[in-house]
């Protein structure tokens, strides 16, 4: 997670300039992969106080070992706003192998 941290964009710290979250994760019989999504909520604008869900976060990270902890860094493409949330955090500990690339990060943007 400091690697991802660290990461740069346009010369910004990757959670200086987008919104992102955090979660610990740890299961008691371990899992072969994680997938972890979440929502980038907040007002309409500074005038308008409506929540809008902006986009949808979606993470998968390595296996993990019995009763180990994760952290797992959810960055969105959502330009960092101080009243923007990460919300309805979800997280599944798979069992079984999949062909997907692991460790991943992918951000989607509401179509409204």
């Amino acid at each position: 997670m400091t690697g991802q941290l660290a990461q740069k964009v346009g010369g910004v710290r990757i959670c200086e300039k987008y919104s992102c979250g955090v979660i610990q994760l740890a299961s008691v019989t371990g899992c072969v992969w994680w997938e972890v999504t979440a929502n980038v909520v907040g007002q309409v604008s500074a005038t308008d106080k409506t929540k809008k869900t902006f986009g949808t976060i979606r993470t998968t990270l390595n296996q993990t070992k019995a009763k180990t902890i994760l952290t797992a860094l959810l960055i969105s493409e959502e330009i960092l706003n101080s009243k923007n949330v990460i919300s309805n955090i979800a997280a599944s500990c798979h069992q079984e192998a999949t062909t997907e690339k692991i460790p991943s990060n992918t951000y989607q943007p509401a179509t409204s």
